[in-house]
C-alpha cells in the first residue's frame, strides 16, 4: 500500500503541476484602481468585496459631482436669465428715452415755429395799427377791423388744427411705444 500511495502522490504532483496557477489581480492595475497596494494574502472574495466598496465610493463621488454641476449650471442659467431680463429692460428704457427725446425735439421745433408766427403776428399787428391809423373814415376802419378779425380767426384756426394734429401724433407715438413694449414683454414671457 505504501507503494500505491507513493504512486498516487506522484500522479497528484504531476496533475497539480499541469493545473493553471490560482488567479490574482495584477498589482499595477490594483494600485491604479484602488489607490493602495494589493493585499498579499487576500482571497478572491476579499478582493471582490474591496473592489465593490471602492466602486460604490467612486460612484457616490460621481453622483455628488454631477449634482454640484447641475446646481451650478442652474444657478448660472438663472443669472444669465436675470441679466437678459435686465438688458431687455434697459433696452426698453433706452427706446422710451429715445422716443421721448424725439418728441421733445418735435415740440421744440413747434415752439420755435410758434414763436416765429407770434413775432410775425406782432409785426403784422404793428403794421395793421399803422394802417388803421391811416384810414380816415369810420367805414374804412370797420372794414379794416373786419378783415383783421377774419385774418386772425383764420390764423387761430390754422394754429388749432396744427396743435390738434401734433397732439394726435404724440398720442399715436405713445400708443406705438406701448404696443411695442407689450409685444416685447409677451415675447420675453414666451421665451
Amino acid at each position: 500500500k505504501a507503494a500505491e500511495i507513493e504512486l498516487l502522490k506522484g500522479r497528484i504532483e504531476v496533475l497539480e503541476s499541469r493545473l493553471p496557477p490560482a488567479w490574482s489581480a495584477p498589482s499595477s492595475l490594483w494600485e491604479e484602481l484602488m489607490g493602495s497596494a494589493l493585499p498579499a494574502d487576500a482571497t478572491t472574495q476579499v478582493l471582490l468585496s474591496l473592489a465593490k466598496e471602492r466602486l460604490s465610493k467612486v460612484r457616490a463621488q460621481a453622483v455628488v459631482r454631477a449634482e454640484k454641476a447641475a446646481v451650478s449650471a442652474e444657478a448660472m442659467k438663472a443669472r444669465a436669465d436675470d441679466r437678459l431680463r435686465q438688458a431687455a429692460w434697459k433696452e426698453s428704457e433706452a427706446a422710451a428715452k429715445q422716443a421721448e427725446a424725439e418728441q421733445l425735439e418735435r415740440d421744440l421745433s413747434e415752439q420755435e415755429t410758434r414763436t416765429k408766427e407770434l413775432q410775425a403776428q406782432a409785426r403784422k399787428g404793428a403794421q395793421r395799427a399803422a394802417w388803421t391809423k391811416e384810414l380816415a373814415t369810420a367805414e374804412d376802419r370797420r372794414k379794416a377791423e373786419a378783415m383783421a378779425v377774419q385774418a386772425s380767426a383764420l390764423k387761430v384756426q390754422r394754429a388749432e388744427r396744427k396743435r390738434q394734429a401734433a397732439k394726435k401724433e404724440k398720442q399715436a407715438a405713445a400708443l406705438h411705444i406701448q404696443f411695442r413694449f407689450r409685444s416685447w414683454q409677451r415675447q420675453r414671457e414666451k421665451a
